[in-house]
């Protein structure tokens, strides 16, 4: 959010499909959330250096730039299911609709992009049913209070 609040990559702000997807789906969302999460990947490695063995740390330190990238890319892939849908009722892009729909589709607003990447992340790291599940809805919340605090900071 703070690329598009800022105007960071104002060339790349044309919408990918704006009957399929919506308006608010960019080029440029895709190229900074995949970029931005490779940088979140190699920062979490140099985090994670100084804690683990150097073993373990140098085993995967061209490994966590493209683990983030991957999360940032199935995040992206993981909204586009709901957008369509949303398209498909007629909800215009960035909003939600009235009515009971309202807390379904706010769920599934904060849930859809965690489901990939819970799923990739029990692939690769061999989590539990339990540890996947519990992970899915700490996601979720994560972002809901996330979202809390961008718009208490005037970013979302």
């Amino acid at each position: 959010m703070v690329a598009v609040k800022r105007n960071w990559f104002s060339g790349l702000n044309r919408p990918i499909s704006a009957t399929l997807l919506g308006r608010n789906k960019t080029v440029r969302g895709v190229v900074a959330m995949i970029g931005f999460s490779w940088l979140g990947g190699i920062l979490t490695w140099l985090l994670l250096a100084g804690c683990l063995s150097m073993s373990v740390a140098n085993h995967w330190m061209g490994r966590w730039g493209w683990v983030g990238a991957i999360l940032g890319l199935l995040y992206i892939l993981g909204e586009f299911p709901n957008s369509i849908i949303k398209r498909r009722f007629g909800i215009q892009s960035g909003k939600l609709p009235a009515g009971r729909r309202k807390w379904v589709f706010g769920f599934i607003d904060y849930a859809d992009s965690f489901l990939p990447i819970t799923l990739f992340c029990a692939l690769l790291f061999g989590w539990s049913v339990w540890v996947s599940v519990y992970s899915f809805f700490g996601f979720v919340a994560l972002a809901f209070v996330a979202k809390l605090g961008l718009k208490g900071v005037g970013l979302k």
